[in-house]
């Protein structure tokens, strides 16, 4: 029979065939006894000075061979050869349709790549974002008075007021304040109104009528709402005592643009995931969490990845400083927003306000006392009279509220990122995951089955030999 011989060089595992250019020479050959198709020995008459073939093919059986090993007999030339299944099936191979695991013309980048280790340094990113917490801050008083809030109505209740930093030093001061004793004899001297209206303060006990003190960490300008006086049951602050009134008790932080919300991430891309596909973005080798003022940290779990949005929205209680957070993932900004979670914090802190207190039964007897001996004359009894109304308002302080700390960290929030990377990857050789039915000739080069099945005018054994080698990675050439 007639063999061509070649001198080719190839992968074992690839369905190369060898060029025209690579024949050495087409000779008549005989076969040994005893041989077989798959692994024949034949015996060729081979000049010395002739190239020794590494590859054949013979026309009559339509099969390729590896020559596994050479030898001379007798002046004659032997060879084994092994018959190489997938260039000899490769038309046949090519026309089949696999589930493709692996395949380094096409892959599938969500799929997760297991086949490479992750190195023990990882990337760690920081994001940061601002958030409508601040140091300032400002105060919430819950105050009985008039129902109205600026003394316009009859009716009694809680009001709330929301104050600046520097209302609140200057009601407190106003609060804490009278004149001494000799001021006092003086104004009774001249001014019996002032005088009066002097130790009101004392006689009303302005701090009872606060029933809460929060400080809460919120710009006032972001709570405000009317400006007034402040209303201490049915007496009225001065005109430079102020506030703003609380309009509603919940301050909602849950719109859909960045100045609605507490804060919002996009989360960022793993280094590699550009070269070896989006499922580096997902864990273990990228994870994230937030960490938000007064909540903490928040694992953003590993459904969300590189383009996806986390937000924090909430629902901040002006009454006792309590707040809901709402943290949610919105997936590349097109799909519903899905709840990642709904957690309780105390972001509002009870503040301690210390007050004088007086013994105002004898305070006011002993003024009112004072009051009449003046009428009458005695201005020395009225001075006396002063004397033992302030000896009776012996200062005991009283506390609204109880002492807490509070966040002092910083307020902006914060996206932290682990990126774990990988060695370098090699998808000429190893492909990267598919995961779908194809036709192979659609699939130039690495390609590795699960389960190949085809129909093969083949032996038994070569059949076994082509799908185990597409299960186990060959290259399709």
């Amino acid at each position: 029979m007639v063999v061509q011989f070649y001198n080719f060089s190839k992968k074992q595992n690839s369905t190369a065939r060898p060029p025209a250019s690579a024949l050495i020479k087409s000779t008549e050959c005989y076969l040994k006894e005893g041989c077989s198709v798959v692994n024949p020995s034949i015996r060729v008459a081979w000049a010395a000075d002739n190239m020794l073939p590494t590859y054949a093919y013979i026309p009559t059986w339509g099969r390729y061979y590896f020559i596994t090993d050479t030898s001379y007999v007798n002046s004659a030339l032997v060879v084994d050869m092994s018959c190489d299944v997938l260039a000899t099936y490769k038309t046949q191979i090519g026309a089949s349709t696999q589930y493709v695991l692996r395949s380094a013309a096409a892959k599938n980048p969500m799929i997760i790549d297991s086949m490479y280790p992750t190195q023990t340094k990882p990337d760690v990113m920081h994001r940061t974002a601002n958030t409508p917490f601040n140091a300032v801050g400002c105060y919430i008083l819950g105050v009985i008075g008039r129902g109205s809030g600026y003394g316009t109505g009859t009716g009694k209740g809680l009001t709330y007021y929301c104050m600046s930093p520097a209302q609140m030093d200057t009601f407190v001061s106003w609060a804490n304040s009278w004149d001494t004793a000799s001021d006092m004899a003086a104004a009774f001297a001249t001014e019996l109104d002032t005088t009066v209206d002097a130790i009101a303060g004392q006689m009303l006990h302005v701090f009872d009528y606060i029933k809460t003190a929060f400080w809460i960490p919120l710009a006032f300008t972001d709570i405000a709402g009317e400006e007034g006086r402040i209303v201490l049951g049915g007496y009225q602050s001065p005109a430079t005592i102020k506030a703003y009134k609380v309009a509603n008790f919940n301050k909602l932080y849950t719109g859909t643009v960045p100045s609605a919300i507490i804060c919002g991430f996009y989360l960022p891309d793993h280094p590699q995931a550009a070269t070896n596909g989006a499922w580096m973005n997902a864990a273990p080798y990228t994870t994230h969490y937030i960490d938000v003022p007064f909540l903490g940290d928040i694992a953003v779990p590993s459904e969300f990845h590189s383009g996806d949005s986390i937000v924090v929205k909430a629902d901040i209680s002006m009454i006792d400083g309590s707040a809901q957070f709402y943290v949610y993932g919105e997936p590349d900004d097109t799909e519903d927003s899905i709840m990642i979670g709904r957690y309780q914090a105390q972001i509002g802190v009870p503040i301690p306000i210390n007050v004088v207190r007086s013994d105002i039964g004898g305070a006011v007897s002993s003024g009112l006392g004072a009051i009449g001996s003046l009428l009458t004359g005695n201005f020395l009894g009225a001075a006396a009279g002063i004397a033992s109304a302030v000896q009776s308002a012996i200062p005991a302080p009283h506390t609204i509220g109880g002492l807490a700390g509070y966040h002092t960290t910083g307020y902006q929030a914060e996206l932290v990122t682990t990126c774990w990377p990988i060695p370098a990857t090699d998808n000429t050789n190893h492909g990267s995951p598919l995961c779908d039915r194809r036709v192979i000739s659609g699939l130039p080069g690495y390609i590795q089955t699960s389960g190949a099945a085809l129909a093969l005018a083949a032996t038994d054994v070569e059949r076994g030999q082509v799908t185990s080698q597409m299960d186990a990675g060959f290259f399709y050439e």
